[in-house]
């Protein structure tokens, strides 16, 4: 009898508590979002179309850093190097690299 009730209240206590911890360790996540920081690496090269400088890439770039909307990330604009330092030390939770012809890409 003693086990029975042993197993039923291990049934019903085992879910409760993980349910607990899952809300515990998720509550207010919303505000901490902007705590998690990712890298922007900017390596594109513009190009001329039509006699007008394209620096998509850093259009890009500025985009994600500069923006004022809603994101999950804070973006920092970063080299390579920083980038995969900060990756590997776990300041960046993410590193987006632009590719050298992003905006020949783009334009062609």
């Amino acid at each position: 009898m003693k086990q029975k009730v042993a197993t039923a209240l291990a049934v019903l206590l085992v879910p409760l508590l993980l349910a607990g911890a899952f809300l515990w360790g998720t509550w207010n996540a919303t505000p901490r979002l902007r705590q998690v920081e990712a890298a922007v690496v900017n390596n594109d090269e513009m190009v001329e179309v039509n006699g007008q400088m394209m620096p998509l890439g850093r259009q890009l770039a500025a985009e994600l850093v500069n923006s004022d909307r809603e994101q999950n990330f804070t973006w920092v604009l970063a080299d390579e190097a920083n980038a995969e330092k900060g990756l590997a030390n776990g300041r960046f939770a993410a590193v987006v690299v632009i590719p050298k012809e992003f905006s020949a890409n783009a334009t062609s």
